[in-house]
């Protein structure tokens, strides 16, 4: 990355959409990105979170703990093809800022993704998209917060995240992943991308709603979703036996930065990652049963499909 983050390597947050979507793969065999019906594919993307409760801004050790393992993580995951999306919350921005300004513009510049991940405990989502671009990152429409809160008129969260708009005046967000119940820490176990209702239950397709939302295809449990080492190859398999081809598949887990903070720690983790890229996911790309893709070009892919939802 830049010159001040050499000596660390940011550990990405490892970010993975594979599940069902609202849309039906396209069925033009020439286009192997998308399968056909006969073998629709699992769109996936390995979800890397750092959240707030460290003062990143303040703490350049710390920092640089951290951002070291993301930068091996992104050289990993380039040399298989494969793909991360990071979402770095207030602290960690402004520690960017302060440690490595070409942090994240250099994990885009690698093919990774970025999107806005906000608890709003102090910093609203868009004040947390604000600081994004002013590191570097020239856009950003995917986010991932506002859960507990309420748009215009009792519309519910994706109202809110819909009403957020940029200097322009113009939509700040197209996308939403990774939806958490703010009171019970619960997934919802949707593994298809659709456009969720602003109103009632959010859950309802609406053909005409603002934003698309990719599901995760997470456990509907506490802590759903995590990466787990131990179970991931058997999630997958399972939701590769069980692919709806008339819906754009996708799935995803939720890595966490913080669980690189320690250099034995983060040694282990990445060797595990290279691992499972070399003996699992290689194999399944080879075969075209999974593509990586971040959640914006996941977006892509359904809003290219969405005639046929």
């Amino acid at each position: 990355m830049n010159n001040q983050t050499t000596p660390f390597m940011p550990a990405l947050l490892v970010l993975f959409c594979c599940s069902q979507a609202c849309s039906t793969p396209t069925t033009d065999e020439s286009d192997s990105d998308t399968g056909t019906p006969e073998q629709p594919v699992l769109y996936v993307v390995s979800m890397m979170h750092a959240e707030d409760a460290i003062n990143f801004m303040d703490l350049e050790v710390a920092f640089n703990t951290m951002a070291g393992p993301l930068q091996e993580l992104d050289a990993l995951f380039s040399e298989h093809g494969a793909k991360t999306d990071f979402g770095p919350d207030w602290t960690f921005i402004l520690g960017v800022q302060a440690w490595g300004p070409t942090l994240l513009t250099d994990h885009l510049a690698a093919g990774h993704g970025l999107h806005t991940h906000a608890h709003e405990t102090s910093r609203s989502i868009k004040e947390v998209n604000d600081l994004l671009l002013e590191v570097g990152v020239s856009e950003n429409r995917v986010a991932n917060g506002g859960f507990k809160q309420e748009g215009p008129d009792g519309q519910n969260w994706v109202g809110y995240l819909a009403q957020q708009t940029d200097d322009s005046s113009q939509p700040l967000f197209t996308t939403a992943v990774a939806y958490k119940d703010a009171d019970t820490q619960l997934s919802n176990g949707i593994g298809i991308c659709f456009r969720p209702s602003t109103s009632g239950d959010w859950t309802v397709h609406d053909p005409e709603g603002p934003l698309w939302y990719i599901g995760s295809n997470a456990l509907q449990s506490v802590g759903g979703g995590a990466l787990d080492f131990d179970a991931l190859r058997d999630w997958i398999d399972d939701r590769l036996a069980n692919l709806d081809p008339s819906k754009v598949n996708t799935l995803y887990w939720h890595d966490s930065l913080h669980k690189y903070g320690q250099p034995a720690q983060a040694s282990e983790r990445i060797e595990r990652w290279e691992q499972e890229l070399t003996e699992y996911f290689d194999p399944l790309v080879a075969d075209g049963k999974i593509v990586w893709k971040t959640f914006a070009e996941m977006s892509d892919v359904c809003q290219a499909h969405e005639a046929e939802f």
